[in-house]
């Protein structure tokens, strides 16, 4: 599949391809915003986990709030897959996933996803265009929080997923300087902060 062809099909099904901040404790240091900051720092370095998101999708994406990225050459695309993929970095930089090489096939079964489920794209070397918010009213984000233990036994600090504003998704969008968007039933829309 050429880029051209896969930005057309992407326009078509009005898709954006996103790197959520994952509602789980997926690595050390990788706390919302820091996370994304990251991911965008490093997107030439890392395979990046990615959904694909449309219009009327019944998915349940492991985030609230994410990077959208494009493609600059069909090479930044590793795998696609229409669930989660088990992917992972391997220690020598190579990418370990289940998912199937970018082809006109897999692009299409990546959309056919079950209810709840999630598909995952691997991404490196794309170029972030945007933030995306899933529902900006309802937005949750892994954050260090404290914990108090019964009994007067103390207070702990952990890593768990935490409601937040819209406003520090607008913090995000100020300091990286990139629009946000939400998916409406038509497509992606901006969201004016």
């Amino acid at each position: 599949m050429e880029l051209a062809s896969l930005l057309s099909r992407l326009r078509d099904k009005r898709a954006l391809i996103v790197h959520f901040s994952h509602h789980q404790n997926m690595r050390e240091g990788g706390i919302f915003p820091d996370d994304l900051v990251a991911a965008i720092r490093h997107k030439d370095d890392w395979a990046l986990s990615c959904s694909v998101i449309w219009p009327g999708h019944n998915m349940s994406p492991v985030g609230s709030v994410g990077v959208i990225f494009e493609p600059v050459f069909v090479g930044n695309i590793l795998s696609v897959c229409n669930a989660d993929s088990g992917s992972s970095s391997m220690g020598n930089g190579d990418d370990g996933s289940l998912g199937q090489p970018l082809s006109s096939s897999a692009f299409d079964d990546s959309f056919c996803v079950e209810d709840g489920e999630y598909n995952e794209w691997r991404l490196r070397g794309a170029t972030a265009t945007g933030i995306f918010v899933l529902d900006t009213s309802n937005i949750y984000t892994k954050r260090k929080i404290s914990v108090n233990h019964p009994y007067g036994s103390g207070v702990t600090k952990t890593i768990a997923a935490e409601r937040i504003s819209f406003g520090e998704v607008a913090r995000l969008e100020q300091s990286l300087n990139l629009p946000v968007y939400t998916m409406g039933a038509d497509g992606p829309e901006p969201v004016l902060s």
